[in-house]
């Protein structure tokens, strides 16, 4: 994927860096946030063509959050990551 950028955004390092490991030979950058404002800054700044986004970053009204970023960002095709154990 020439010139390709991916957004990861998860609060937990661990996940971070180990997705991180498994895309780095995929993408020409890989971007790694932890906090809800850094990756919207991230996705004015950057405008990646993928972003891999845990659930409980967006906060409190997740599912809103996440139409609202797709809505503000349609050319990025967004990935959402959840460890909830229920629907």
């Amino acid at each position: 994927m020439e010139n390709k950028c991916i957004v990861l955004a998860d609060k937990h390092q661990n996940i971070l860096e180990g997705l991180h490991g498994l895309l780095e030979s995929v993408f020409a950058s890989v971007v790694m946030i932890a906090d809800q404002p850094s990756l919207v800054e991230a996705l004015n700044k950057i405008h990646p063509q993928f972003a891999i986004i845990d659930l409980p970053l967006l906060g409190h009204v997740e599912l809103d959050t996440a139409c609202k970023l797709h809505k503000r960002f349609p050319d990025i095709k967004i990935f959402i990551l959840s460890d909830y154990d229920e629907p």
